[in-house]
């Protein structure tokens, strides 16, 4: 296929694997939930060039955990993803690693992982705005070592907890809603230091807030009520920037 082709994708089930290696955009014909890309033994979607685009697909990886495979795999360029539903037998729905990584993914339900729903590692970045992120076994969202991507408008709830961020990581979510976890809301250790605001984190079995292992951040402006354990635990060897908050 030459670069920059449309390529549109009709209702069936598809039993393939896809590496994005040139600029395309890929389009789903028809109802979602009647167009499924299925992989096993592999990622359902690689990213191996600068720029493309995904829409208006179902997208499910039914490997074994053991073959640690997830379903989207983003380790370089801006992949553009809209309107997906994405679930994971093996790993993460979502892996976006590598300094430079910056995909932008909107309006997605990111659910029903082994693991994290979204894992971003190793300076990863990108922009998450609009999705449902739920049901995952693991973490919605996990930011580790030295990434920062942006979260706005989410929706992150019913997985173990709701976002972990740790090992020199940073990120903001703005305007999220995290809540109903098995565990905290939100789980910052190892230096990680993101940043809060107007979120509502509600409903979570532990606190809004667990901060550990020399966790830092800035929390302003959200909603901490409602929680089982209370807004915050902070350890001492953690010190969080909190303003304007609405807490018990």
């Amino acid at each position: 296929m030459p670069e920059g082709a449309t390529i549109k994708v009709r209702p069936g089930l598809y039993r393939e694997s896809l590496v994005l290696d040139k600029d395309v955009e890929i389009i789903g014909e028809g109802e979602r939930a009647e167009i499924v890309l299925e992989t096993t033994g592999a990622h359902c979607i690689t990213m191996a060039t600068d720029r493309a685009a995904v829409r208006n697909l179902t997208l499910r990886q039914r490997s074994q955990p053991s073959d640690e495979k997830g379903c989207v795999h983003i380790p370089q360029g801006e992949l553009l993803l809209e309107d997906c539903d994405l679930t994971s037998d093996s790993l993460s729905c979502i892996e976006i690693c590598n300094a430079g990584t910056a995909p932008i993914i909107r309006r997605c339900a990111i659910h029903d992982s082994a693991s994290a729903g979204v894992y971003v590692h190793s300076q990863g970045e990108g922009f998450l705005e609009d999705c449902q992120i739920y049901a995952n076994a693991y973490a919605g969202v996990e930011i580790s070592t030295g990434s920062n991507p942006t979260l706005r408008g989410c929706r992150i709830a019913l997985n173990r907890d709701g976002v972990v961020i740790r090992e020199n990581s940073t990120g903001l979510l703005q305007d999220c809603e995290i809540e109903y976890n098995a565990e905290a809301g939100v789980w910052i250790q190892e230096s990680g230091k993101p940043t809060l605001r107007r979120c509502k984190i509600t409903g979570n079995v532990m606190q809004a807030i667990y901060v550990v292992n020399g966790g830092r951040g800035t929390v302003e402006n959200c909603d901490l009520r409602g929680n089982t354990q209370g807004a915050w635990f902070i350890d001492a060897s953690s010190s969080v920037t909190r303003l304007n908050n609405l807490e018990e």
